[in-house]
């Protein structure tokens, strides 16, 4: 994995707010860390954090690269690559205060998504889990996927092989298993991801801010303060908890995770606890 610099993007990208001593995780002693954070991370500083053990990274067939955005193929950032089947699984994991846990009350994330094959059924999912079964522990998953394609049995014949010729479904965002945008739009996408968490509600809830930018055209990205997310361009949703079945008093890990064949470029995330949300 090649170092490179910190570029900030015009169009899409990491918060200009942010100071380079507040890129490093909270577990580290710095005073430009505010409160509360448990991890900040500009992902174009992502070498230096595997190196300090602040990620995990596993999986099938992963690809994980720094690239400076010089190129021209995107922002700044960390891109995450990954080749298989619908079956094939790959993850870039945060243990929250080295798995002792915390109630984390806000989750924010930039990120660009660049390929979501259809014929793998790829998915990528930022999450938070209260166990080391990230899918099944989940008690956030902001997941982008493709509807999934169940043609009728009557239809198989006559599609036969022509059945992937048809244009593939446009990207979903799901937060915890609800749809809250139908169509992304052409990818690659830029998408800002703000999502308070509500542990002392009745029943626990979830509020998500999501807000889509185009990656290119000169527009500013969006600041993240501790105040959290900022956008006047915002959509809003509230969802429950993904899973209520079971008790559970922190979040463990997050998790930044894929399925199939896809191609994401991290770019910003922070995690936070003890604000409003909690």
């Amino acid at each position: 994995m090649a170092a490179a610099a910190l570029e900030t993007p015009a169009a899409c990208g990491p918060p200009p707010t942010a100071t380079a001593a507040a890129m490093e995780p909270a577990e580290a002693t710095d005073a430009a860390v505010a409160p509360g954070v448990l991890l900040e991370q500009r992902f174009a500083h992502l070498e230096e954090a595997l190196q300090r053990g602040v990620w995990e990274a596993d999986g099938d067939d992963m690809s994980l690269y720094v690239s400076d955005g010089s190129a021209g193929e995107g922002p700044a950032g960390a891109v995450f690559v990954t080749h298989g089947t619908c079956e094939a699984e790959a993850a870039l994991v945060h243990r929250l205060r080295d798995v002792e846990g915390a109630r984390v009350s806000r989750l924010t994330a930039h990120l660009v998504c660049e390929e979501l094959d259809p014929d793998s059924a790829g998915t990528f999912t930022v999450g938070l889990a209260y166990d080391d079964d990230f899918e099944e522990a989940a008690l956030l998953a902001l997941t982008l996927r493709r509807p999934r394609e169940l043609p009728f049995e009557d239809e198989l014949p006559r599609l036969g092989a022509n059945r992937r010729a048809r244009p593939p479904r446009p990207v979903e965002l799901h937060a915890n298993g609800q749809v809250v945008l139908a169509d992304v739009g052409t990818l690659p996408v830029c998408l800002e991801l703000d999502a308070e968490l509500h542990w002392a509600a009745t029943p626990r809830s979830v509020v998500l801010r999501h807000c889509l930018r185009p990656v290119g055209g000169g527009q500013t990205g969006t600041g993240v303060s501790a105040g959290g997310f900022d956008s006047g361009q915002a959509s809003e949703v509230t969802t429950g908890f993904y899973t209520t079945s079971t008790n559970y008093d922190n979040a463990k890990a997050l998790c930044l995770r894929a399925t199939g064949t896809t191609r994401v470029r991290l770019l910003y995330l922070r995690c936070s606890e003890g604000e409003e949300g909690a």
